[in-house]
């Protein structure tokens, strides 16, 4: 039977497009448990209240709009201005 190049490239397509969704999906619901983790951090760790942990959290979104599409620039930038290292692949530094 003669392969549909047409056809087994829609379904590829498709398939990127549910990874996509997925990958999304997990993002959303990964995002408030690690604000949450933050949130509590700052709370014991330096006493912040809400008005000071929101203040952080509407700084640290200004900061994810001004990298948006240049992840890489973010993570050398804090790495340089903090000492952290981080990593997009998960080796850590």
């Amino acid at each position: 039977m003669a392969k549909n190049h047409k056809l087994l490239a829609q379904l590829n397509t498709l398939a990127e497009l549910k990874k996509a969704e997925r990958v999304k999906e997990a993002a959303d619901d990964l995002t408030p448990i690690l604000y949450a983790a933050v949130a509590l951090a700052l709370k014991e760790v330096c006493g912040f209240g809400y008005e000071r942990i929101n203040r952080v959290f509407l700084r640290s979104q200004e900061i994810w709009t001004d990298f948006a599409g240049k992840p890489e620039d973010m993570i050398n930038l804090c790495e340089e201005v903090t000492g952290i290292k981080m990593a997009l692949d998960g080796r850590g530094g």
